[in-house]
């Protein structure tokens, strides 16, 4: 009785360890940027894109220069990026959402501080 106790087990045991996880990690997310032209007065204008499992969107054009961050100062951001111009600018942050990922946005002002969060993506 014993042994086949064992055996069951050693049998479950081996058919677990074929199995899918129940959840999948979150995808890796790095922003990119590049400067696309410039607008008035030399302002650059510059594209932001976020890279996720190998893919990458397009997520905005802005009259900034990007900045990559690697969302230290952003709490609860799985990436972000903020790019800047002449005392303003935006932030743009990946925040967790469930089994997946949202895009956040915010503007900032030098003298204002930042804005508040909206959901973009």
């Amino acid at each position: 009785m014993k042994k086949a106790a064992i055996i069951a087990f050693a049998l479950l045991s081996l058919a677990a360890c074929n199995k899918t996880p129940r959840h999948t990690p979150f995808p890796q997310l790095k922003w990119n940027h590049v400067q696309t032209g410039t607008g008035t007065y030399n302002s650059p204008i510059t594209q932001l894109m976020l890279t996720e499992s190998g893919g990458t969107k397009a997520l905005a054009t802005q009259t900034c220069t990007g900045i990559a961050g690697d969302a230290t100062d952003i709490t609860g951001a799985l990436a972000a990026v903020r790019c800047w111009w002449a005392g303003g600018g935006d932030d743009y942050a990946a925040f967790a959402s469930g089994t997946g990922f949202i895009i956040r946005h915010r503007t900032l002002d030098e003298e204002a501080g930042a804005g508040e969060w909206r959901e973009i993506r």
